[in-house]
Protein backbone atom coordinates (compact mmCIF):
# COMPACT_ATOMS: atom_id res chain seq x y z
CA UNK A 1 0.00 0.00 0.00
CA UNK A 2 2.98 1.96 0.10
CA UNK A 3 2.70 3.16 -3.74
CA UNK A 4 -0.19 6.00 -2.34
CA UNK A 5 0.07 5.69 1.37
CA UNK A 6 3.31 6.96 2.36
CA UNK A 7 4.78 5.11 5.54
CA UNK A 8 3.27 6.18 9.03
CA UNK A 9 5.69 8.16 10.63
CA UNK A 10 5.15 8.51 14.15
CA UNK A 11 4.87 6.91 17.59
CA UNK A 12 6.48 3.57 18.64
CA UNK A 13 7.37 0.91 15.94
CA UNK A 14 4.43 -0.81 17.73
CA UNK A 15 2.27 1.96 17.47
CA UNK A 16 2.96 2.09 13.67
CA UNK A 17 2.44 -1.61 13.25
CA UNK A 18 -0.82 -1.55 14.74
CA UNK A 19 -1.93 1.57 12.74
CA UNK A 20 -0.66 -0.53 10.06
CA UNK A 21 -1.97 -2.52 9.83
CA UNK A 22 -5.92 -0.88 10.50
CA UNK A 23 -5.05 1.41 8.14
CA UNK A 24 -4.80 -1.53 5.37
CA UNK A 25 -7.43 -3.30 6.84
CA UNK A 26 -9.83 -0.57 6.38
CA UNK A 27 -8.85 0.20 2.63
CA UNK A 28 -9.36 -3.17 1.67
CA UNK A 29 -12.60 -3.36 3.39
CA UNK A 30 -14.29 -0.46 1.63
CA UNK A 31 -12.28 -0.21 -1.40
CA UNK A 32 -11.27 -3.62 -2.19
CA UNK A 33 -8.66 -5.86 -3.47
CA UNK A 34 -8.71 -3.15 -6.76
CA UNK A 35 -8.42 -0.42 -3.97
CA UNK A 36 -5.55 1.28 -6.79
CA UNK A 37 -8.16 2.01 -9.24
CA UNK A 38 -11.42 2.67 -7.56
CA UNK A 39 -10.44 5.10 -4.49
CA UNK A 40 -11.40 8.34 -5.21
CA UNK A 41 -8.85 10.70 -5.83
CA UNK A 42 -10.02 12.74 -2.46
CA UNK A 43 -9.56 9.85 -0.52
CA UNK A 44 -5.91 8.82 -2.01
CA UNK A 45 -4.40 12.35 -1.08
CA UNK A 46 -6.18 12.45 2.15
CA UNK A 47 -4.92 9.05 3.40
CA UNK A 48 -1.70 10.45 2.28
CA UNK A 49 -1.23 13.15 4.53
CA UNK A 50 -2.54 10.73 7.20
CA UNK A 51 1.08 9.54 8.43
CA UNK A 52 0.04 9.39 12.39
CA UNK A 53 -0.07 6.19 13.94
CA UNK A 54 -1.99 7.82 16.67
CA UNK A 55 -4.57 9.25 14.91
CA UNK A 56 -5.48 5.79 12.97
CA UNK A 57 -5.10 4.24 16.85
CA UNK A 58 -8.12 6.77 18.45
CA UNK A 59 -10.35 6.29 14.86
CA UNK A 60 -10.17 2.53 14.70
CA UNK A 61 -13.64 2.27 15.28
CA UNK A 62 -15.04 5.18 13.77
CA UNK A 63 -12.93 5.81 10.28
CA UNK A 64 -15.67 6.20 7.90
CA UNK A 65 -16.94 9.31 9.75
CA UNK A 66 -13.28 10.65 10.86
CA UNK A 67 -12.39 10.76 7.31
CA UNK A 68 -15.29 12.66 6.44
CA UNK A 69 -14.97 15.05 8.93
CA UNK A 70 -11.41 16.07 7.55
CA UNK A 71 -12.75 16.90 3.86
CA UNK A 72 -14.71 19.92 3.30
CA UNK A 73 -17.50 20.56 1.54
CA UNK A 74 -17.22 21.32 -1.79
CA UNK A 75 -17.63 24.79 -3.58
CA UNK A 76 -21.26 25.45 -4.76
CA UNK A 77 -21.38 25.61 -8.68
CA UNK A 78 -24.37 27.14 -11.10
CA UNK A 79 -26.06 30.29 -10.25
CA UNK A 80 -24.95 33.78 -9.50
CA UNK A 81 -22.22 34.42 -7.24
CA UNK A 82 -25.27 35.94 -4.69
CA UNK A 83 -27.25 33.08 -4.76
CA UNK A 84 -23.60 30.74 -4.53
CA UNK A 85 -23.32 32.72 -1.27
CA UNK A 86 -26.60 32.52 -0.38
CA UNK A 87 -26.65 28.81 -0.48
CA UNK A 88 -23.41 28.39 0.77
CA UNK A 89 -24.67 30.10 4.11
CA UNK A 90 -28.18 27.91 3.98
CA UNK A 91 -25.87 24.82 3.75
CA UNK A 92 -23.92 25.80 6.34
CA UNK A 93 -26.96 26.61 8.91
CA UNK A 94 -28.03 23.05 8.65
CA UNK A 95 -25.23 21.23 8.47
CA UNK A 96 -23.85 22.93 11.62
CA UNK A 97 -27.41 22.36 13.81
CA UNK A 98 -27.69 19.24 12.79
CA UNK A 99 -24.11 17.70 12.38
CA UNK A 100 -21.21 20.34 13.32
CA UNK A 101 -18.02 18.60 12.00
CA UNK A 102 -19.93 15.15 12.30
CA UNK A 103 -21.28 14.63 9.19
CA UNK A 104 -22.64 10.87 9.08
CA UNK A 105 -20.69 9.57 5.37
CA UNK A 106 -24.11 8.89 3.83
CA UNK A 107 -25.29 12.91 4.18
CA UNK A 108 -21.48 13.99 3.29
CA UNK A 109 -21.83 11.63 0.21
CA UNK A 110 -24.81 14.20 -0.35
CA UNK A 111 -23.78 17.55 0.59
CA UNK A 112 -20.51 16.41 -2.18
CA UNK A 113 -23.51 16.04 -5.07
CA UNK A 114 -25.76 18.47 -4.35
CA UNK A 115 -23.64 21.53 -5.04
CA UNK A 116 -25.96 23.33 -7.50
CA UNK A 117 -26.95 26.86 -5.44
CA UNK A 118 -30.07 26.96 -6.81
CA UNK A 119 -31.30 24.19 -5.23
CA UNK A 120 -30.35 24.96 -1.99
CA UNK A 121 -31.90 28.49 -2.30
CA UNK A 122 -35.35 26.96 -3.90
CA UNK A 123 -35.29 24.46 -1.07
CA UNK A 124 -34.88 26.77 1.60
CA UNK A 125 -38.96 27.33 0.85
CA UNK A 126 -39.61 24.00 -0.67
CA UNK A 127 -43.36 23.83 -0.45
CA UNK A 128 -43.52 26.16 2.64
CA UNK A 129 -43.94 23.56 5.53
CA UNK A 130 -41.78 23.57 8.30
CA UNK A 131 -38.16 22.24 7.94
CA UNK A 132 -38.33 22.74 4.06
CA UNK A 133 -34.51 22.11 3.63
CA UNK A 134 -33.89 19.23 5.99
CA UNK A 135 -36.87 17.65 4.28
CA UNK A 136 -35.32 17.94 1.00
CA UNK A 137 -31.67 17.02 1.87
CA UNK A 138 -33.23 14.19 3.83
CA UNK A 139 -34.86 12.51 0.89
CA UNK A 140 -31.33 12.68 -0.72
CA UNK A 141 -29.59 10.83 1.76
CA UNK A 142 -29.38 6.92 2.65
CA UNK A 143 -32.60 5.49 4.60
CA UNK A 144 -30.77 4.74 7.68
CA UNK A 145 -29.42 8.74 7.87
CA UNK A 146 -33.34 9.46 6.73
CA UNK A 147 -34.54 8.22 9.94
CA UNK A 148 -31.99 9.67 12.23
CA UNK A 149 -32.93 13.31 11.24
CA UNK A 150 -35.94 12.44 12.93
CA UNK A 151 -37.78 14.89 9.85
CA UNK A 152 -41.60 15.45 9.94
CA UNK A 153 -44.19 14.35 7.59
CA UNK A 154 -46.77 16.57 5.74
CA UNK A 155 -47.51 13.93 2.94
CA UNK A 156 -45.76 12.92 -0.01
CA UNK A 157 -44.14 15.35 -2.22
CA UNK A 158 -45.67 16.74 -5.07
CA UNK A 159 -43.69 15.78 -8.28
CA UNK A 160 -43.27 18.87 -11.19
CA UNK A 161 -44.62 17.20 -13.99
CA UNK A 162 -47.89 15.50 -14.87
CA UNK A 163 -47.53 11.29 -15.43
CA UNK A 164 -45.59 9.25 -13.16
CA UNK A 165 -41.83 9.71 -12.85
CA UNK A 166 -41.39 5.89 -14.35
CA UNK A 167 -42.56 7.77 -17.60
CA UNK A 168 -39.50 10.49 -17.70
CA UNK A 169 -36.56 10.62 -19.32
CA UNK A 170 -34.79 11.69 -16.07
CA UNK A 171 -36.33 8.07 -14.81
CA UNK A 172 -34.36 5.87 -17.43
CA UNK A 173 -30.98 7.11 -17.45
CA UNK A 174 -30.96 7.56 -13.76
CA UNK A 175 -31.47 4.16 -13.32
CA UNK A 176 -29.28 2.57 -15.65
CA UNK A 177 -26.62 4.41 -14.43
CA UNK A 178 -27.73 3.87 -10.79
CA UNK A 179 -27.79 -0.12 -11.50
CA UNK A 180 -24.30 0.00 -13.73
CA UNK A 181 -22.44 1.39 -10.31
CA UNK A 182 -24.20 -0.83 -8.20
CA UNK A 183 -24.08 -3.99 -9.83
CA UNK A 184 -20.29 -3.50 -9.66
CA UNK A 185 -20.11 -2.36 -6.73
CA UNK A 186 -23.14 -3.39 -4.59
CA UNK A 187 -23.85 0.44 -3.26
CA UNK A 188 -23.90 3.82 -4.93
CA UNK A 189 -21.81 5.15 -2.12
CA UNK A 190 -19.18 3.11 -2.93
CA UNK A 191 -18.82 3.84 -7.18
CA UNK A 192 -16.02 6.49 -8.17
CA UNK A 193 -17.23 10.12 -7.67
CA UNK A 194 -19.10 11.52 -10.89
CA UNK A 195 -20.05 8.33 -11.69
CA UNK A 196 -23.96 9.26 -11.38
CA UNK A 197 -23.42 12.38 -12.62
CA UNK A 198 -25.67 14.11 -11.20
CA UNK A 199 -28.68 12.59 -12.18
CA UNK A 200 -30.45 12.31 -8.17
CA UNK A 201 -31.28 15.93 -8.60
CA UNK A 202 -34.92 15.75 -9.52
CA UNK A 203 -37.52 13.55 -8.12
CA UNK A 204 -37.43 11.67 -11.40
CA UNK A 205 -34.10 10.88 -10.43
CA UNK A 206 -34.42 9.99 -7.15
CA UNK A 207 -36.86 7.57 -8.21
CA UNK A 208 -34.74 6.15 -11.16
CA UNK A 209 -31.74 5.58 -8.56
CA UNK A 210 -33.81 4.00 -6.23
CA UNK A 211 -35.12 1.62 -8.51
CA UNK A 212 -31.58 0.90 -10.50
CA UNK A 213 -29.55 0.70 -6.96
CA UNK A 214 -32.24 -1.80 -6.10
CA UNK A 215 -31.89 -3.71 -9.67
CA UNK A 216 -27.94 -3.43 -9.41
CA UNK A 217 -27.74 -4.80 -5.84
CA UNK A 218 -29.44 -8.44 -7.35
CA UNK A 219 -27.17 -8.38 -9.59
CA UNK A 220 -24.27 -8.03 -7.67
CA UNK A 221 -25.50 -10.38 -5.14
CA UNK A 222 -25.71 -13.12 -7.77
CA UNK A 223 -22.10 -12.47 -9.19
CA UNK A 224 -20.80 -12.55 -5.51
CA UNK A 225 -23.02 -16.07 -5.18
CA UNK A 226 -21.24 -17.40 -8.27
CA UNK A 227 -17.94 -16.24 -7.28
CA UNK A 228 -18.46 -18.38 -3.72
CA UNK A 229 -19.76 -20.87 -5.48
CA UNK A 230 -16.52 -21.31 -7.70
CA UNK A 231 -14.18 -21.09 -4.88
CA UNK A 232 -15.91 -24.32 -2.72
CA UNK A 233 -18.21 -26.31 -4.58
CA UNK A 234 -19.51 -28.06 -1.30
CA UNK A 235 -21.12 -24.81 -1.08
CA UNK A 236 -25.00 -24.97 -2.24
CA UNK A 237 -26.46 -22.50 -4.27
CA UNK A 238 -29.19 -20.88 -1.20
CA UNK A 239 -25.67 -20.88 1.22
CA UNK A 240 -24.19 -19.08 -1.76
CA UNK A 241 -26.66 -16.69 -1.75
CA UNK A 242 -26.98 -16.69 1.81
CA UNK A 243 -23.05 -15.47 2.38
CA UNK A 244 -23.89 -13.17 -0.65
CA UNK A 245 -26.13 -11.10 1.04
CA UNK A 246 -24.29 -11.04 4.30
CA UNK A 247 -21.28 -9.76 2.29
CA UNK A 248 -23.69 -6.66 0.81
CA UNK A 249 -24.76 -5.96 5.07
CA UNK A 250 -21.37 -5.63 5.60
CA UNK A 251 -20.05 -3.42 2.89
CA UNK A 252 -23.74 -1.67 3.80
CA UNK A 253 -22.16 -0.67 7.55
CA UNK A 254 -19.18 0.05 6.35
CA UNK A 255 -20.37 2.82 4.14
CA UNK A 256 -22.84 3.95 7.27
CA UNK A 257 -19.83 4.49 9.29
CA UNK A 258 -20.90 1.12 11.79
CA UNK A 259 -18.08 -0.98 10.62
Amino acid sequence: MAEIVRILSSGSPRQRAWATDIRDRYVQARWGGSWRTTMDESYWALLSRLTGAKWWIDNRDRLNTALAELTPLPPMTGGTERTRRKATRIRAGLVGTRWGNRIPPGVREALNRLTDAEWWVRNEVGDGYPMAIDRALGAEVPEYDRRMMGLPKYGPPQPSHTGSCEEQPAYASARKAAREVASQYGDLRAGNEGSLGGLGGTCCGRAGFRDGERDGKRKWIDRRAGEIRSASRSVTAEQAVSEAKSDLSRLERNLSGWG
